[in-house]
């Protein structure tokens, strides 16, 4: 009765915390062609890590701004996302001098209903959209962008549970385009994590061979 209770009380939890916090979020399914994003969303701070991948860009032309994007793929827990894939979490640092008005993503295509939002930290994206199936752009427009030595950070939770090497482009006076993760919708080359069973399984294999090592050493008394 008393596991019952907590359960319960656990799921009303759950279910306030995701009413909360899809108040400050945008919907997006393929088609939306924009809409406010919101603001201050914590992510999960503790979900699982899943990879990082930090990429410097220059713009086209050189002069106009260069800056860094990380990405950071992320394991949050049923109550912070209930589509129980993977949240990609994006921070754009502006080194300059201009400002930077939009973010977009390739890789979101068939992948069904996504959540896109701010975390709060830094400049906030005022819209988001996914008017092509593929691409997701955020906008920074009010105040007019990220400004120089400023950044922003914004993430799309999904139902995936596999990530890619895909495609950012930074616009604002010029453009950058580089390579950042998303969830890989469109795109060969999908990197899956390995199932705990995979990487007991890969151990189990190896393990003979470390045995084998460790008694050719000791003959040869080198440990």
């Amino acid at each position: 009765m008393k596991t019952t209770k907590i359960l319960r009380a656990g799921a009303i939890a759950g279910l306030f915390l995701w009413a909360v916090t899809s108040q400050a979020t945008l919907t997006l399914t393929s088609g939306t062609t924009s809409g406010s994003v919101g603001g201050d969303v914590a992510l999960d701070s503790s979900g699982l890590v899943i990879t990082t991948l930090v990429t410097p860009f220059t713009s086209i032309p050189g002069s106009a701004f260069s800056g860094v994007l990380t990405t950071t793929v992320l394991q949050e827990s049923a109550a912070f996302n209930p589509l129980g894939g993977y949240t990609f979490e994006y921070t754009l640092a502006n080194a300059g001098p201009d400002s930077l008005s939009r973010l977009t993503l390739t890789g979101w295509a068939g992948l069904g209903t996504l959540v896109a939002g701010n975390t709060g930290s830094g400049t906030v994206a005022n819209t988001a959209d996914h008017a092509t199936a593929n691409l997701i752009g955020f906008s920074w427009v009010n105040p007019p962008g990220i400004p120089s030595a400023g950044y922003a950070t914004v993430f799309i939770r999904t139902g995936a549970t596999q990530f890619a090497s895909d495609t950012a482009t930074v616009l604002d006076g010029g453009m950058a385009s580089f390579t950042a993760l998303g969830a890989g919708g469109a795109s060969g080359g999908v990197f899956a994590v390995p199932e705990p069973i995979t990487i007991f399984s890969g151990a189990l294999m190896i393990l003979p061979l470390g045995v084998s090592t460790m008694r050719f050493l000791r003959h040869k008394n080198w440990v």
